[in-house]
C-alpha cells in the first residue's frame, strides 16, 4: 500500500519485485497490483490507486460464494454499528462509511433502503447464529430466550413494517442498552453469579458456548478464576461457555492488529486464537 513500508511480520521476507492480480466478486472483477515481497505468512503489496481498493462487501460477498461452492457456508451477522447505519444513514457514528459510499458514487440513504448491491446485502444480514452448539451473535444478550423465539422475534419486525415510518433496524429489539446487539457486560445482571445466568440461557437456547463482540476495551467477569479481561485480547471465560472476540483491530479504536478465533470439532473440541504473525493461542479447554 502507498506509505506503507514497515516489516513487521515475523517470517523471513523474499523480496521479489513482480505483477499481481487482487481477484474479486466471484473473480469478475481484478484489480493490479505489485508483489513488493512473500514469506511463509503472506505477501506484501503495492496498489497504485487506494481509491479502487474493492470494499470489504465486496471481499465478503465474494467469500459467501466461494464457501458455498465449497460445500460449506460464511454467516456475516448484524451489528450495532450496521443497524445504526440502516436505522439512520445519516447518524454521525457512520460518518466514515457514508464517506466510503460517496467515493463509490453510492447515496447513503439508497443503500440503507436496500436499493443497491451493498444495501441488499446488510439489509438481509441474520441477528444470530446458532452452528453445532455455538451461539454467534454481536452483544450476546440472549435475555434467557430459545434460538428460535429470537429468530422469530426479528421476522416479526420485517413482516410488520409499514410502508412508511422508522426503519425496523431502529427498534428497541435491536438498539437499546440491553438489546441482543448493544448490551455490555450482561452475565453480571443475574443475581445467581454470572454462571448460573450464562447457564440459563445457554439451556434456554440451546446451546453450549456464547460468542460475542462489541466490546473491545476492559471486561469484567467475576468469580472467574482467569480474572478479568484486558483491553483488546480475545478471551474465554467461565470454562468456555463464553469468548470475548472483539479486540478492538479497527483504526478508530487501535487495540490490537486483530485475531480470529478457530474452533476445531470432533471429540475433543478446541477454540483457539489466531494472530495476524501466524501466532495462536489456545483458549479453551
Amino acid at each position: 500500500m502507498p506509505g506503507m513500508s514497515d516489516n513487521h511480520r515475523t517470517a523471513d521476507r523474499r523480496r521479489v519485485l513482480k505483477a499481481g492480480t487482487i481477484a474479486y466478486n466471484q473473480r469478475y472483477s481484478t484489480l493490479p497490483c505489485t508483489v513488493r515481497d512473500l514469506s511463509a505468512t503472506g505477501a506484501r503489496l503495492r496498489i497504485s490507486d487506494v481509491a479502487l481498493v474493492p470494499t470489504h462487501f465486496d471481499l465478503l460477498i465474494d467469500l459467501e460464494a466461494q464457501a458455498r461452492s465449497a460445500g460449506g457456508a460464511l454467516v456475516v451477522t448484524l451489528g450495532n454499528h450496521e443497524a445504526e447505519f440502516l436505522a439512520d444513514p445519516t447518524d454521525a457514528k457512520s460518518r466514515e462509511f457514508q464517506a466510503e459510499l460517496a467515493r463509490l458514487s453510492l447515496d447513503p440513504a439508497k443503500v440503507a433502503a436496500g436499493e443497491t448491491r451493498y444495501g441488499a446485502w446488510l439489509n438481509s444480514r441474520p441477528v444470530a447464529a446458532l452452528v453445532d452448539g455455538w451461539f454467534f451473535c454481536h452483544g450476546g444478550n440472549t435475555d434467557g430466550k430459545s434460538a428460535s423465539a429470537i429468530g422469530d422475534k426479528y421476522r416479526d419486525l420485517f413482516s410488520s413494517k409499514k410502508i412508511a415510518g422508522p426503519s425496523v433496524f431502529a427498534d428497541s429489539y435491536l438498539l437499546k442498552s440491553s438489546s441482543l446487539l448493544e448490551e455490555s457486560g450482561w452475565w453480571n445482571d443475574g443475581g445467581a453469579g454470572p454462571v448460573a445466568l450464562i447457564d440459563a440461557n445457554l439451556a434456554a437456547l440451546p446451546a453450549r458456548h456464547v460468542v460475542f463482540g462489541h466490546d473491545p476495551g476492559d471486561l469484567s467477569f467475576p468469580a472467574d478464576p482467569l480474572g478479568d479481561r484486558s483491553r483488546g485480547r480475545m478471551v474465554a471465560r467461565y470454562d468456555g461457555r463464553v469468548f470475548a472476540i472483539d479486540v478492538g483491530m479497527s483504526y478508530a479504536i487501535g487495540y490490537s492488529d486483530g485475531a480470529l478465533l478457530r474452533i476445531v470439532r470432533g471429540e475433543q473440541e478446541t477454540a483457539s486464537a489466531i494472530y495476524p504473525d501466524g501466532r495462536s493461542t489456545q483458549l479453551w479447554p
